[in-house]
């Protein structure tokens, strides 16, 4: 279930609780690579990414920004990404991580839906030229 570095730290409770909770959606799946575990929607968008540092376990939202306004207590500044910082089971649980993920989930799919709705316009703008 976990990769070696995430069993050795000291979050490896929490990480284990995430990861139960986050393969409880249908609409997700886990990638992994050496550093990060990734949750991704059934298009292979990503959803959220769970990475272990010294200073906690770092939840990053891939659409962070565009939830920002609902859950202020999200940190980051950057155009796209925003993420928290957990230490704590008792963290975890305060935090309303199922509706933030269920939310997640639905902007990736208006995203989408925007980029189709894009590139439909483009396409017949170049056709009626």
């Amino acid at each position: 279930m976990l990769f070696d570095p995430n069993l050795q730290s000291p979050y490896a409770g929490l990480f284990v609780s995430l990861q139960e909770m986050f393969l409880r959606f249908d609409a997700l799946h886990e990638t992994r690579t050496a550093k990060q575990i990734t949750y991704k929607d059934t298009r292979d968008t990503a959803i959220v990414i769970m990475r272990i540092r010294p200073d906690g376990l770092h939840l990053v939202f891939a659409r962070g920004a565009q939830l920002q306004a609902q859950y202020p207590f999200l940190k980051g500044n950057g155009k796209i990404v925003r993420y928290v910082v957990l230490q704590t089971e008792e963290e975890m649980e305060r935090l309303p991580l199922h509706a933030m993920v269920e939310e997640s989930l639905i902007l990736a799919i208006e995203h989408r839906e925007k980029q189709k709705i894009r590139n439909a316009i483009r396409r017949e703008q170049t056709a009626s030229r």
